[in-house]
């Protein structure tokens, strides 16, 4: 099984915490995570991750969304990126108070991971 949050820290080259016990401080910039299984049975289980990167500028969010899903996609161990739920983009005085310097990314990944019977 690939670890999905070394990849993830590998093409951000950002730090992940596990939210809320450790939400990125506004003024930094990080990875926030989380998971929720949606479904499990026999065969396979499908994970939501979903991924808050706060980065300094728009287009470091989006250029770490494509080297996510190229990792990812390449990673051939039997857990394959199901689809992307959403792709969104937020200045992060959106969220808390007004700061323009840090951008909220928000993705969220379907994945299904193969179970070993």
């Amino acid at each position: 099984m690939v670890d999905l949050l070394k990849v993830i820290e590998n093409c951000t080259g950002l730090r992940v915490m596990n939210t809320p016990k450790t939400p990125v401080p506004r003024s930094q910039s990080g990875i926030e995570y989380s998971y929720k299984t949606l479904s499990d049975d026999a065969i396979k289980e499908v994970i939501r991750l979903d991924l808050v990167i706060v980065t300094s500028r728009l287009e470091d969010g989006e250029k770490a969304i494509k080297k996510i899903k190229k990792e990812l996609l390449k990673a051939g161990d039997g857990s394959k990126i199901k689809g992307f739920l959403k792709i969104e983009f937020a200045p992060s005085g959106t969220i808390e108070k007004p700061d323009m310097n840090a951008v909220h990314s928000f993705i969220s990944l379907l994945i299904t991971k193969r179970s070993v019977v």
